[in-house]
């Protein structure tokens, strides 16, 4: 009846993709190959591609991180260092190019820098203005040295007449007690 027929078929169909799945198993097996045979390639360009990305932010590390902290120490050393000689120029600021933490930094300085010339400023001006009164403390003394100078003359003078004028009276009892008429 149908039924070997049907075997037949069922048969023949199975046959068919056996065929199909060991064609599409060799096709597979070929792309795998192909694809492994890539892998090695698709490697390197994966590490020449990582190298140039760690070189790019190493240097954009350097460019924008290190290189503003070394710029802005160099420029505190330089400022710090003409200070501790006394030829430092306590005008100059420290560039701030940046509003992060460095910045910061660099404006903090800058802001100390201020500070130190305004105490600079008026110790300085203090001390014009002792300078001002110490000569008026002089000019002063010196009066005051001539006026006791003078004052010195005059009591020699005084003394001088008070001398003569103790002889005089002195004089004048002995004329008195000589020429005194008895009663």
């Amino acid at each position: 009846s149908n039924l070997p027929m049907f075997n037949e078929h069922i048969e023949n169909y199975m046959n068919r993709m056996l065929e199909i799945t060991a064609q599409e198993m060799e096709q597979a097996q070929g792309q795998m190959e192909q694809s492994a045979a890539r892998v090695p390639g698709i490697i390197s360009v994966a590490s020449i591609a990582l190298l140039v990305v760690v070189i790019v932010i190493m240097l954009g590390l350097r460019l924008w991180v290190i290189g503003p902290v070394k710029k802005a120490t160099k420029q505190v050393d330089e400022l710090v260092e003409g200070i501790r000689c006394n030829k430092g120029d306590i005008t100059k600021r420290i560039h701030v190019g940046s509003r992060d933490e460095v910045g910061r930094l660099d404006i903090a300085i800058n802001d100390l820098v201020a500070q130190m010339q305004i105490i600079i400023r008026a110790i300085t001006e203090g001390c014009g203005q002792m300078e001002e009164k110490q000569a008026d403390i002089i000019s002063n003394v010196e009066k005051v040295n001539a006026t006791a100078d003078h004052t010195m003359q005059n009591l020699g003078i005084m003394s001088e007449g008070m001398q003569l004028v103790k002889s005089i009276v002195v004089k004048g009892r002995l004329v008195n007690l000589i020429f005194k008429p008895q009663a």
